[in-house]
C-alpha cells in the first residue's frame, strides 16, 4: 500500500462505492471486489443512524439501494442491519447488509486507503463531523483515510476537529480560486470533475502543495487525459477498466 502523500509512482485509482459497476455499491462485497481488481483506495459515503452511528449508504433515504422504506436516520443501526441491500441489484446479492464505518476501516486497515464522504447535504446530521473523526481515531486510521465533503463547513469542522486528518474538498462548478478556498478549509485535496479542472488548476494545485482529485469518470480516454494534466487520483466504478491504463511513474 503507497503512501497517500507520495503519488509520484503513478496516479491513484479510487473505487467508487467498491467496485459499483458491478457489485451493489457501498457494501463490503463491492469494496472487497474493488481491492481484488486494483483500486489504491476505495470511496465510501457516510451518514448518521438514529442512534448516532455512521453508516455506509449514499442516499439519505433506504428505498432506492435496499428493501427499507424512509430515512436513515429513522432507524437505528440495528435496525438497518436487517436490511437487504443487495436484492435491488440482482437476487444473487439479496442479504447483503449496511456495513458501519467501523466495520469497513477495520477491514481496510493496513490494506486499502479509504475516502469517506460526509453526506451532510440535503439533510444534516448533528454530530457527524465528531462521530466519523472519532470512529476514524478509534480504529487508528488516520494516516489511511481521506475525509471529504461538498459541504465545504463540514470539511472545515473536520480540519478543526484533527488537523493531521487528511480532507479532500468537493466542488461542482468552476471556482474563482479553488486553491484559496481548500487552503481556507484546511483541505489538502481539490477533488472536481475534469469539467472543472484544467491543465492550469492542477498545477496551481500542486504548486500551493495540493493534490487533485478528477472525481468520478468511467472513461479511460478522459482518465488519460487528466493524467496528462497531473490529476493525482480518480474515483470510478470500474477499477479494473482504468487500472490499465494508469501510467506508472519510474
Amino acid at each position: 500500500m503507497r503512501k497517500m502523500l507520495d503519488p509520484s509512482k503513478g496516479a491513484y485509482i479510487g473505487g467508487h462505492r467498491g467496485a459499483a459497476r458491478y457489485y451493489p455499491e457501498n457494501t463490503m462485497l463491492s469494496f472487497e471486489k474493488a481491492l481484488e481488481m486494483g483500486a489504491d483506495l476505495i470511496e465510501l459515503d457516510v451518514h448518521l443512524s438514529k442512534d448516532g452511528i455512521p453508516v455506509i449508504i449514499h442516499n439519505h433515504t433506504l428505498d432506492e439501494t435496499t428493501d427499507g422504506k424512509g430515512r436513515v436516520n429513522d432507524y437505528t443501526v440495528e435496525q438497518l442491519k436487517r436490511l437487504d441491500a443487495g436484492s435491488w441489484f440482482s437476487e444473487q446479492y439479496a442479504g447483503l447488509q449496511i456495513p458501519t464505518l467501523e466495520e469497513v476501516l477495520l477491514w481496510a486497515k493496513g490494506e486499502i486507503w479509504v475516502s469517506i464522504e460526509l453526506k451532510q447535504t440535503p439533510w444534516h446530521y448533528e454530530g457527524l463531523e465528531e462521530k466519523v473523526v472519532q470512529v476514524i481515531e478509534r480504529t487508528g486510521m488516520v494516516e489511511q483515510v481521506q475525509v471529504m465533503s461538498s459541504d465545504h463547513l463540514a470539511v472545515k469542522k473536520t480540519t478543526d476537529l484533527n488537523g493531521e486528518l487528511m480532507a479532500s474538498m468537493i466542488y461542482h462548478c468552476k471556482l474563482l480560486d479553488p486553491v484559496k478556498n481548500a487552503k481556507e478549509i484546511g483541505a489538502r485535496i481539490l477533488n472536481a470533475s475534469w469539467h472543472h479542472l484544467s491543465e492550469d488548476v492542477v498545477d496551481k494545485a500542486h504548486q500551493a502543495g495540493l493534490l487533485v482529485c478528477g472525481g468520478l469518470n468511467n472513461d479511460p480516454d478522459i482518465w488519460i487525459m487528466m493524467q496528462e494534466w497531473g490529476v493525482d487520483m480518480v474515483d470510478t466504478d470500474v477499477p479494473d477498466v482504468l487500472k490499465k491504463v494508469t501510467r506508472l511513474h519510474v
